[in-house]
């Protein structure tokens, strides 16, 4: 853990941004007490976004841009 007062991260905030990118917690004081942290966001884990096994879709275009019958709405409104 890194301690900095505020005037020195103003001065420095993309060298302090990267060490708590890194993995280091910044705890910035006021007055020589503790104010705030920088801290790493959690890291998001990315989502597959190809089809499952490299499937194509099952409906046509032509039945996914067909007209919906009235009867199919029952229920739904």
């Amino acid at each position: 853990m890194i301690k900095v007062n505020t005037r020195e991260v103003k001065n420095r905030l993309s060298k302090y941004g990267n060490l708590a990118h890194r993995g280091e917690t910044v705890t910035v004081c006021k007055n020589g007490q503790p104010w705030f942290e920088l801290r790493p966001c959690a890291t998001p884990v990315p989502r597959p976004t190809a089809p499952l096994n490299k499937e194509h879709p099952t409906n046509s275009e032509e039945a996914v841009l067909a007209p919906v019958n009235r009867k199919d709405l029952s229920g739904w409104i």
